[in-house]
């Protein structure tokens, strides 16, 4: 079992490579312009966020304007939190998208309070996330949220307090 926390600071980028059966991120960043890259990951060309193992929990928090979360994740029974505070973020993850495990049992919470803030989530892009659970909790206007969700009996509950916010839902399975 790998366990990993990261300390907070601003204008920060975090590189993650990870891979084995289990793996528990907590991490927190305050400010503005920070990155937890991966797949489209710039400021200083940084890439990854590649989280591989069977068994993950997930505990995301940015709290500040501008921040990116990026990158793909590679697991089965996978507990993902997000928690976005501020304005102009950028959220883009992929679970499971080669179907190394199928994303069965994933239990995934996104809590968003702010504005103009563009997330995407694809969870089992080619298998069945089979009884996965996932809660969207948006608060804020111009907010952009696309999932796709490839689901066998799972739930998807989206909470939206706000206007101009735009929610686009794909589920097949």
């Amino acid at each position: 079992m790998m366990s990993a926390s990261l300390l907070y600071g601003a204008d920060n980028e975090i590189y993650i490579d990870q891979s084995g059966a289990t793996f528990n991120l907590d991490a927190e960043q305050l400010g503005s312009g920070n990155i937890i890259g991966g797949v489209d990951a710039a400021a200083g060309s940084m890439t990854a966020l590649d989280l591989d193992g069977g068994v993950q929990t997930i505990d995301i928090n940015q709290i500040g304007s501008s921040n990116k979360f990026l990158g793909d994740i590679t697991a089965d029974n996978f507990v993902g939190f997000w928690e976005f505070d501020g304005s102009t973020n950028v959220f883009n993850v992929q679970v499971d998208p080669t179907n190394t495990y199928g994303a069965d049992g994933s239990n995934v919470n996104v809590d968003v309070t702010g504005g103009t803030n563009t997330f995407t989530l694809d969870l089992a892009t080619t298998s069945l996330a089979s009884n996965a659970d996932v809660d969207w909790v948006i608060n804020g206007d111009g907010n952009t949220f696309d999932f796709n969700i490839n689901n066998a009996d799972a739930t998807n509950d989206v909470n939206v307090d706000g206007d101009d916010n735009t929610v686009n839902f794909t589920g097949q399975g």
